[in-house]
């Protein structure tokens, strides 16, 4: 029997599903979980945190991929050998050679390592939908003199099914070669729980038509119900189209449908009320905010804003922010702002809050080698081993280390490029016009150049002292001397 477990994110399916193989182990009869690729590893130890030791003996945590290998070492299959990625381009290029004048479009990249592994990655995607060469060279007569490339990639295709078959296997094959295997007396005594998944491949519901013949089949999917009253515009209609397709496909083959659980009440939130609000306005839209769990209206606090972009949703939270401040009294130090993935927002982020005056600090990952003091001590070797450059001096200043303001790194920097400064002109007093050939001298300029070289005497005798000790030093040496 197909029983379909139905709920949004935090109520407790996965729990249900736990308890349910608890209940069975307890009973000494055996059960299979079925998690997503990703997930099977903290499937297991969630699996083995519930039942521990004795009872996890009856329960086996597989992926499609590791439970389609359990059953080719079952049934037979396991041994062939199966195609590596390099296999498989270096497949599709013989398969490309075999088919000769045939191909008149891909004639030329036949021998082009990278359009053979798009061909690959292509074939490995129409596999996945459930698609074969058959299809293709139908859908290419369909299309009549515009289906031309797409035929072409139908021949392709099954010269490369043609080449592998009897001596190896594509990867995306091994699923459905187990589904053909599977025989429903393997689990005759076994129920089959699915958790995690919000669709499934061809290959795979391939292998569910024959898992529905288990002695129970639970699917535990996050939606709110069965219905469709969106026509799948909806958030969760693609979820309830798998579940329609599993319930049809259990029908076809016979097998009785339990109707579905629905998990309603939020147990992930159940200690913050105002976190279940937001969970239901986001999962249900506003209209269901007056639903909210008891104790969200006492404490209040969340708002749902709409925004036409990134930058709109920043400019919003830099002025809630200074709102807060403002009007609350509260520290910047005691707000936080989270965001899904930091490096769409880093950048809007602090333009905003540069122009409402809101101090941060980010919590992101930066590499050491992008931090001030490694371009300090970057620049600090590249003027021990290649001597002094204009660039070597610019990069040291521009660390923000050596005391210089921003202003005068740029006075430094323009004289430096008007007049093209090697070595020699870094070490001696600046004598030229800021301004470059031909410029007439003012009090302004004079000013300016005075300045210049007021920089160049603070800065040239450090370099000169930290060269002449750090020269022919060892590592240890040359480190004593950055530092």
């Amino acid at each position: 029997m197909l029983q379909l477990i139905l709920g949004i994110s935090g109520t407790g399916k996965t729990g249900r599903v736990l308890a349910e193989l608890k209940a069975r182990a307890a009973a000494h009869r055996r059960s299979i979980l079925l998690a997503p690729e990703q997930f099977s590893s903290s499937a297991e130890t969630m699996a083995y945190r519930t039942l521990g030791d004795e009872l996890g003996a009856y329960v086996a945590v597989y992926s499609f991929t590791s439970f389609a290998e359990r059953v080719l070492k079952e049934y037979g299959g396991v041994a062939a050998k199966t195609l590596t990625e390099a296999a498989r381009v270096v497949a599709v290029r013989r398969a490309m050679d075999t088919l000769g004048d045939a191909l008149t479009t891909y004639r030329r990249h036949r021998r082009s390592t990278g359009f053979c592994s798009l061909c690959a990655d292509a074939i490995e995607e129409l596999k996945t939908a459930g698609a074969d060469a058959r299809m293709l060279l139908d859908a290419a007569d369909a299309a009549g003199a515009e289906g031309a490339r797409l035929r072409e990639l139908g021949l392709i295709f099954a010269a490369y099914e043609a080449l592998i078959e009897g001596s190896a296997m594509d990867p995306a094959d091994r699923i459905t070669a187990a589904a053909q295997r599977l025989q429903p007396e393997y689990l005759a005594d076994k129920a089959v729980f699915i958790d995690g998944f919000d669709g499934f491949t061809a290959p795979e519901y391939r292998m569910l038509e024959t898992l529905l013949f288990a002695e129970e089949c639970t699917v535990a999917l996050c939606c709110d119900a069965l219905a469709d009253p969106e026509e799948g515009l909806g958030l969760f209609s693609p979820v309830k189209k798998t579940a329609r397709r599993l319930v049809r496909i259990a029908r076809e083959q016979g097998v009785g449908v339990g109707a579905p659980h629905c998990m309603q009440e939020d147990l992930r939130h159940r200690q913050a009320p105002v976190l279940a609000a937001v969970n239901r306005c986001l999962a249900f839209g506003a209209a269901k905010a007056d639903e909210a769990p008891p104790g969200a209206e006492d404490a209040a606090g969340f708002f749902v804003t709409p925004a036409a972009g990134v930058y709109a949703e920043c400019k919003a939270v830099a002025c809630r922010i200074a709102a807060l401040v403002r009007e609350q009294s509260l520290r910047y130090g005691e707000i936080a702002v989270i965001c899904r993935a930091l490096d769409d927002y880093a950048a809007p982020l602090r333009y905003e809050f540069a122009l409402a005056g809101v101090p941060f600090f980010s919590d992101e990952n930066v590499s050491p080698e992008h931090t001030a003091p490694a371009a300090f001590f970057t620049a600090a070797l590249e003027l021990l081993s290649r001597g002094v450059s204009t660039e070597a001096l610019l990069a040291l200043l521009k660390t923000d280390l050596c005391g210089f303001t921003a202003q005068e790194i740029a006075a430094l920097e323009n004289y430096a490029y008007t007049w093209r400064l090697g070595a020699a002109e870094w070490r001696a007093p600046f004598t030229r016009d800021p301004n470059g050939f031909g410029a007439a001298a003012t009090e302004e300029t004079t000013a300016e150049l005075a300045r210049v070289e007021e920089l160049r005497a603070r800065l040239m005798p450090r370099v000169e002292r930290f060269l002449a000790a750090a020269r022919g030093k060892t590592a240890a040496g040359i480190s004593a001397q950055l530092y």
